[in-house]
């Protein structure tokens, strides 16, 4: 049986749900209506605060009342006291409410029933809430156990009741933990800051950044609140103004960064119409046009996003100085002197700070100094430095200065890994502004984003974070499968080149544009030669820089093996140098892209490029002589015969018969041999299908043999995407074998979505030849097995446009016809794309099918019915009109 409320106040005033739930909804609405009145980002969450005090305030009044009516007197006092956004007034639209009922006596019947007689009409409005009833010693136990609870103490306000009460437990906890174990304090937060890196991202330059627990974000606003008031017992920008805890320049960026990221958040809860705090493209798009940023050179979205993360890296760099200020040192040591500087137990300072406004130069050779020493320079050295980057005229004399270039320039070659943040000197520079300083260009390169999916981080940071790529590849400190970058590094004469180019692969993104690398290469020229570089090496920087994705395009949209193709790369490098240092370029910069663009597969198509150029610019010659692809299958069927493996020779002699010169480059001894063996027992079977896990690069080879028919590749790529798979690379062979075309395939697959299962290999091959058997029986269509399949819910989601363009080129290859293919991706994309071939009785000899977020650029080498190149001008617009016609509209519904 429940038991019975003290005090029902619905019963009272039988009108009370009604009034409440009006009262409500006119400050909901008023909140609405000021975030779309385009208001102060702090003044609605204010006022929805206010909102709930009052109706709270008069709940309380009206069970007291009550409760004395019943005769239940209170033992002590009780105040009733709000508690994290609701008692900082910074409550969200959708924000629950935490509430702390503080008692003298946490027994005392008086207490549990007013708990009872306000929660209930709150909880009968649909409002969430948290909420304690304790006394100041449980608080403060309580406290002492969980970080939430301590930091509450610093966020209270109170409601109704007896202020004496929260004088109390404000002397209590000043003791407990605000005073002189402040320490233990700011150990938890950094712990704390430290798990939410983990869950939402080690960078506030984030795609689509957390507005709430993102670096730089509403949390860490919260954390500067929580450190100033604890510490120094300000509880306003104003009071941290007043007592000087940081720079004048640093408390306004905080207060600009507080306007903005609640008003975003007010602007995300309004559009959700519930609680959401990620910053997804469709919410950027919206925020953008609601708070006034208009399309120009730079798209209103992307000035919307500089201008965000330029305020979440603001709050970044406020928080941790003010850490750093806040905590409690033992009697400041004398320190030893070196040069200028001042060496602590951690630390490093300036012996006189005025002399940085003499000496610019002073303040990267602080970092040099705190690499040698290993120390980390100190927030007071930081703040010296932020100061004189305001002073227009000393950061000019700083750009010009020699001995700055110089320093600078080794600082960006640094090997080690000091103790900075993110253990990279680099970052630490840009954090403190002086690539900037030294580098001006770079400064509207700060903050830009990429507005697709594929790249993680704005333009500046991608640019640190390659060339701190390239650093650990010198280490040697890179995964497995970027072993390639690792020997390279070591096989390097010079790194500055690479260094540099790293630096300044993006510089071309500040005038806008799609030719961001031509842009970049032209303007790298005067920067290099401004550091003090000389002409030879700043030209071969520019170099570096204009084409910097190119052997990653050949690598994963060309066939190295292609004469055409093999000529044009021996061409471009020239020298083994050139070719190492095209490839450090390339894949650092696609390895820092995000997290999973240097995939195994890619990293063994550079692996693939280097091989096959670098012999030929080994041998100094071009094209290879006659006979080579001759002597390499005779050489591998000399070894089988030096080991007494007859029987293997002659399977593999019998293989290669029927194979193209083509199939043999790149191959090694036992992929042939698994390849002749599949072919040997599938010989007198209509099919087979063969699959195979590669655990090292996380990807599947199907092995296909069966009659060649038209339409093959189109039903295979029904096969394939129906089970949840992409086909990332393909090679199409047909053999003659007893007057019939006999079809030999190889593909390489990955996960759709790579966090799905991972199906058993034989129950997957055995689905894959199941279903190819009913599909050549005519049980099921081909479409059929598509439209049985389709995308999880969770993966369908807003993404950037990406148009869709189809090149036909027979300029590429000497034997076939290029088609190149840049559109969205999508399910079934490579079965409408073969299905359209078969239709013009086309045949796709080797396809390349490269995705870069959400966007995919699929390569297709083919040849007409009968062999050769498709040359009829009229069919090439046709066949480009029917590929474009098939690939758009589903582009757009499917996505």
């Amino acid at each position: 049986m429940a038991r019975r409320r003290s005090v029902a106040l619905n019963q009272l005033a039988p009108d009370l749900d009604q009034t409440c739930g009006e009262y409500l909804t006119r400050y909901r609405e008023e909140f609405r209506a000021s975030i779309e009145r385009g208001e102060s980002g702090l003044v609605g969450p204010a006022a929805f605060a206010a909102s709930f005090d009052g109706l709270i305030s008069a709940l309380h009044c009206a069970a007291r009342a009550a409760l004395v009516a019943r005769n239940i007197e209170p033992r002590g006092a009780l105040a009733i006291l709000a508690t994290g956004s609701y008692g900082r007034r910074r409550l969200g639209l959708y924000s629950d409410l935490d509430v702390i009922f503080l008692v003298e006596d946490s027994a005392d019947p008086y207490a549990s029933a007013m708990v009872e007689a306000l929660l209930y009409p709150l909880w009968d409005l649909g409002c969430e809430i948290g909420h304690l009833t304790v006394s100041i010693d449980e608080l403060i136990g309580l406290a002492k156990e969980d970080l939430r609870v301590r930091t509450s103490l610093l966020d209270l306000h109170l409601i109704a009741g007896e202020r004496s009460l929260v004088d109390a437990l404000d002397e209590r906890a000043a003791i407990e933990f605000f005073g002189g174990t402040i320490n233990s304090l700011l150990d938890a937060l950094e712990e704390e800051r430290g798990e939410r890196v983990k869950r939402f991202g080690d960078s506030p330059y984030l795609l689509e950044p957390e507005v709430k627990n993102g670096l730089g974000g509403i949390r860490d606003l919260d954390m500067i609140r929580w450190i100033a008031r604890a510490r120094f017992g300000a509880s306003s920008f104003e009071e941290m103004r007043a007592l000087e805890l940081l720079l004048p320049a640093e408390i306004d960026a905080l207060e600009a960064a507080s306007e903005m990221l609640f008003r975003v958040r007010n602007l995300l809860h309004h559009r959700a119409g519930r609680r959401h705090d990620r910053l997804t493209f469709a919410d950027q798009e919206e925020i953008s046009v609601a708070l006034g940023f208009v399309d120009g050179v730079v798209l209103g979205v992307e000035q919307f996003m500089q201008a965000y993360y330029r305020h979440a890296r603001a709050v970044d760099r406020a928080l941790k100085r003010l850490m750093d200020k806040a905590r409690l040192r033992g009697p400041r040591s004398e320190g030893n002197r070196s040069g200028a500087f001042i060496l602590r137990d951690e630390t490093i300072d300036f012996e006189e700070p005025k002399r940085l406004g003499e000496e610019p130069s002073l303040a990267l050779a602080i970092y040099r100094a705190a690499i040698r020493h290993k120390r980390r320079v100190s927030a007071d050295a930081e703040a010296s430095i932020t100061e004189w980057l305001d002073d227009e005229a000393w950061k000019e004399r700083l750009a010009h200065d020699e001995r700055a270039r110089a320093l600078f320039l080794e600082l960006l070659m640094e090997p080690s890994a000091p103790p900075f943040a993110h253990q990279s000197v680099l970052a630490s520079l840009h954090d403190q502004g002086l690539v900037a300083a030294i580098v001006f260009e770079f400064t509207p390169l700060i903050g830009r984003v990429h507005h697709d999916i594929f790249h993680v981080f704005t333009a500046d940071i991608h640019c640190i974070r390659a060339v701190d790529c390239f650093r650990a590849a010198i280490r040697g400190e890179l995964p497995p499968h970027l072993g390639l970058m690792s020997r390279l590094a070591a096989e390097t004469s010079t790194h500055r080149p690479v260094f540099v180019a790293l630096l300044l692969h993006a510089i071309g993104r500040v005038k806008g544009g799609r030719e961001h690398a031509a842009t970049g290469a032209e303007m790298s020229l005067e920067i290099a030669m401004r550091l003090g570089l000389p002409p030879h090496e700043a030209e071969y920087i520019q170099m570096l820089i204009r084409e910097q994705l190119t052997l990653y395009r050949y690598a994963t949209s060309r066939d190295a093996h292609d004469s055409e193709t093999l000529e044009e790369l021996v061409t471009l490098v020239g020298t083994p140098q050139t070719l190492r240092d095209l490839l450090l370029v390339s894949m650092a910069i696609l390895a820092t892209t995000n997290p999973d663009a240097l995939t195994p597969w890619k990293a063994r198509a550079f692996e693939e490029l280097h091989s096959v150029v670098g012999k030929h610019l080994d041998r100094g010659s071009f094209p290879p002589p006659p006979g080579f692809v001759d002597t390499l299958r005779e050489n591998l069927l000399e070894r089988y015969a030096r080991e007494g493996l007859h029987g293997e020779a002659a399977l593999i002699a019998s293989f290669l018969s029927g194979m193209p010169d083509r199939y043999l480059l790149g191959k090694e001894r036992a992929s042939v041999e698994a390849h002749a063996r599949f072919i040997a027992e599938s010989r007198e079977r209509p099919f087979a299908i063969r699959l195979r896990y590669d655990a090292e690069e996380g990807s599947y080879e199907l092995l296909f043999g069966g009659e060649d028919r038209r339409g093959l590749l189109a039903d295979l790529a029904a096969i394939v995407s129906a089970s949840g798979f992409d086909v990332i690379h393909a090679e199409i062979y047909t053999r003659r074998e007893k007057q019939r075309s006999h079809a030999f395939d190889i593909f390489t697959l990955i996960p759709e979505y790579p966090d799905q299962e991972k199906p058993r290999e034989a129950l997957l091959e055995a689905r894959f030849n199941e279903e190819y058997a009913r599909l050549t029986e005519r049980e099921i269509t081909a479409e059929e097995l598509l439209d049985r399949r389709a995308a999880p819910r969770w993966a369908k989601r807003y993404r950037p446009e990406v148009e869709t363009e189809v090149a036909i080129d027979n300029e590429a290859s000497a034997h076939f016809t290029v088609v190149d293919i840049l559109t969205h991706d999508r399910p079934r994309l490579l079965h409408d794309i073969a299905r359209t071939f078969a239709e013009f009785r086309l045949s796709i000899v080797v396809s390349k099918l490269n995705t870069e977020g959400d966007r995919v650029i699929d390569v297709f080498y083919i040849e007409d019915e009968g062999g050769g190149r498709l040359l009829d001008p009229i069919r090439i617009d046709a066949l480009r009109e029917a590929l474009l016609e098939r690939i758009e509209p589903k582009a757009l519904s499917d996505c």
